[in-house]
């Protein structure tokens, strides 16, 4: 919303809002709840915002306004849209003007926005509304105390912030307004709204706030073409409002009273008007009239609009008539000076004696009292304006004399700076001594700077040099890597032939003649599985050494872990041909699920068992795991009652491509993979140095989330 648009908001809610939509406030309700219908099936948030300010501009009290207001700023947040959380919270603020509590809850909740100058304006719409409410409390003395600091303030100009000084000028023009409503509140009205005017202020919450406050100061100090200014001013943001409620589908916000309010002020100030100007305002105004039922009970039935009508037209018998009819009507009370001013002045006009005799009567004593208040406030003004030079001649004052601590400070700081003059002189004196001792030096040091910067460049040609093998080595390394994966890779598909072939060709030959070749083709499958183990081994090292071996961690069985090693172990039948026993989990542990990989577990597993199997002719192997609660790891054990590990080796059988045995099968990769894998899963693998009749291997994994 531009700035032109927001400075009517205030306005309307200033104002006394009576909406055209009251006239039938079944349908309004009505118009409501069919929002309400589409508003429960709407996702879209913008198109839900546009809803809730229809709702709002819908509801007629203060219960169904706060609520939607309050549906409106929640759905604003998760929109994302601050701009209308904070012009909701202007909003609350205004309805919840008296409120002191709640203004305290909305300047709360407004730190919680970045600063913008949207924030900034609305925290300072909020922050004088505090002051209308903190004021109406205050007794004679404590607004006397107020008006001097305040008065001391201003004349110091001590602040710097443009926000706090247009603060700081209300709050003394709202006290101000309590003692005087004289030209000396004028000046400070007048001098609040120029500090306005010099802040960036994007709605005009702030701004129409002081209109509001500062027309009826000027209208009362006779000042009508600056009370008709404001009007105006108030006016034309009315039509730019009404014209952007149109383009962004609010056509339930009706600003017609609003707008009568206004016009009506305008004739009311009419002595500041143009003859041309007062037939259309009025014209305007019946327009209205047709339209709004309340402005039409306004026009005909109070008849205040009329009587400013009659009088600014010089329609005095009219006006003399209308007057009284209405000067005895309760809700003419405030009204009823100007109504008997007037009302001497028209029956004057027309020859009227007898009415402009009694009116006259009356008007007399009331002036009495008038004149004695306006003496009384120009007494209080000349009070204030002397108080106000006090402190001008006292802060004139406090300037001279912080003027002469300044000059003594001077004149201190000279006698300083002589001595410090002094100072060098003789500093120089020992300087120029030392300088050629210096200089004797400084050849000295360059001989020896030469001698060090060749032997920086030597170093650092040294050092090129590494780096350059340091490369080169690298490069070797990734070659070398990159010709394993691809042999690798090549070399699987040739076997897997082999394998099928030596299979189908047992498969053709009869079966009574194809002993022998089934027997053979079980060695190729053997050795093939052999090569393609060796393979395998070959590519997990490559990945593990280069960090590009990924794991999958998700909810595992522990049985499921070690069934599918044991499996792997029986599907080469060699423990079992050799009589070996296996045995699994012989302290009957219950089962357990851990996050981890399953199947980096289960190959870690089938290397342990494998060499388990390898070396133990006779005996027992055994699969136990344990479950470490404190230290979140879980423990795989595989023991044996093979031939052991010879002392002294207990680390060197984790090198790649180391063997105790090399009669044994295998290449000497599978311990090396699998301390490799257990420090990807979080754990390790280690011997067991304590065990004796065999090996045992403890392979650990974190079972931490």
């Amino acid at each position: 919303m531009t700035r032109m648009l927001r400075e009517i908001l205030i306005v309307v809610l200033l104002a006394v809002t009576v909406s055209a939509r009251a006239e039938d406030g079944s349908r309004a309700y009505e118009l409501r709840d069919s929002l309400e219908q589409i508003l429960a099936h709407e996702q879209n948030p913008d198109k839900k915002i546009s809803l809730l300010y229809n709702i709002y501009d819908l509801s007629t009290s203060k219960k169904y306004r706060d609520s939607a207001l309050h549906r409106l700023y929640d759905e604003a947040g998760r929109a994302d849209r601050f701009e209308v959380q904070l012009d909701v919270l202007t909003h609350l603020a205004n309805i919840n003007r008296d409120n002191d509590t709640a203004l305290v809850a909305i300047k709360r909740e407004l730190e919680e926005f970045v600063d913008t100058p949207q924030k900034k304006e609305v925290k300072l719409f909020v922050q004088m509304l505090r002051v209308d409410v903190v004021s109406k409390h205050d007794s004679e003395l404590d607004n006397n105390d107020h008006l001097t600091t305040l008065f001391k303030r201003e004349s110091l100009n001590s602040s710097t912030d443009p926000y706090e000084r247009a603060l700081m000028l209300y709050t003394l023009c709202v006290h101000l307004g309590k003692t005087t409503r004289g030209e000396l509140l004028e000046q400070y009205l007048q001098r609040l709204e120029d500090q306005i005017e010099s802040i960036n202020l994007p709605s005009g919450y702030v701004r129409n706030l002081i209109y509001t406050r500062a027309a009826p100061v000027f209208t009362n100090n006779q000042n009508y073409k600056k009370a008709v200014e404001i009007d105006k001013k108030m006016i034309n943001v009315i039509d730019s409002l009404c014209d952007n409620y149109k383009m962004n589908g609010r056509p339930y916000r009706d600003l017609t009273t609003n707008r009568f309010v206004c016009y009506r002020r305008l004739l009311g100030n009419y002595k500041g008007l143009s003859q041309n100007e007062i037939e259309p305002i009025y014209n305007k105004i019946c327009e209205l009239a047709e339209k709004n039922s309340r402005v039409a009970n306004d026009l005909n039935v109070v008849e205040r609009t009329k009587i400013f009508y009659y009088l600014a037209t010089d329609r005095n018998e009219e006006a003399v008539a209308a007057i009284k009819r209405q000067i005895d009507r309760p809700a003419n009370k405030a009204y009823r000076f100007y109504y008997l001013n007037a009302l001497v002045g028209a029956a004057e006009k027309i020859g009227d004696k007898q009415t402009q005799l009694e009116a006259a009567v009356e008007l007399n004593g009331m002036l009495r009292d008038e004149i004695d208040r306006r003496i009384s406030e120009r007494y209080r003004e000349l009070e204030i304006i002397y108080d106000v030079n006090s402190l001008k001649e006292a802060n004139a004052a406090a300037v001279m004399a912080r003027d002469e601590s300044r000059s003594r400070a001077q004149r201190i700081i000279i006698i300083i700076v002589v001595v410090v003059v002094i100072i060098m002189f003789v500093m120089l004196a020992l300087l120029y001594k030392n300088n050629r001792k210096v200089k004797r030096m400084a050849a000295h040091q360059e001989r020896t700077s030469e001698r060090l910067r060749n032997e920086r460049n030597e170093l650092k040609q040294a050092q090129m040099e590494l780096i350059d093998a340091r490369d080169q080595a690298k490069s070797a390394d990734k070659l070398k890597t990159d010709f394993i994966n691809n042999m690798s890779h090549e070399v699987k598909a040739p076997l897997a032939a082999i394998v099928e072939y030596s299979k189908l060709i047992v498969d053709c030959v009869p079966e009574d003649k194809n002993k022998y070749l089934k027997r053979f083709a079980n060695i190729i499958e053997l050795n093939s599985k052999l090569i393609m183990t060796l393979l395998n081994d070959v590519l997990d090292i490559a990945s593990l050494e280069h960090g590009n071996m990924s794991v999958d961690m998700k909810p595992s069985s522990v049985y499921d872990m070690c069934a599918f090693a044991l499996d792997n172990l029986f599907e080469q039948e060699s423990a079992t041909k050799k009589g070996v026993k296996v045995e699994f989990n012989s302290a009957g542990h219950p089962d357990l699920i851990v996050r981890t990989d399953s199947q980096r577990v289960g190959q870690v597993l089938i290397n342990l068992l494998s060499n388990a199997d390898k070396f133990t002719e006779k005996g027992t192997i055994r699969l136990d795991f344990e479950h470490d609660e404190d230290r979140e790891e879980l423990s795989f054990i595989v023991s044996d009652t093979g031939i052991g590990v010879p002392v002294g080796q207990e680390e060197a059988i984790f090198s790649r491509f180391r063997k105790l045995d090399n009669s044994a099968p295998g290449c000497g990769l599978g311990l090396y993979i699998s301390r490799l894998l257990a420090k990807l899963l979080g754990g390790d693998v280690r011997l067991d140095t304590k065990y004796r009749g065999g090996a045992r291997f403890i392979f650990t994994v974190s079972t931490k989330e």
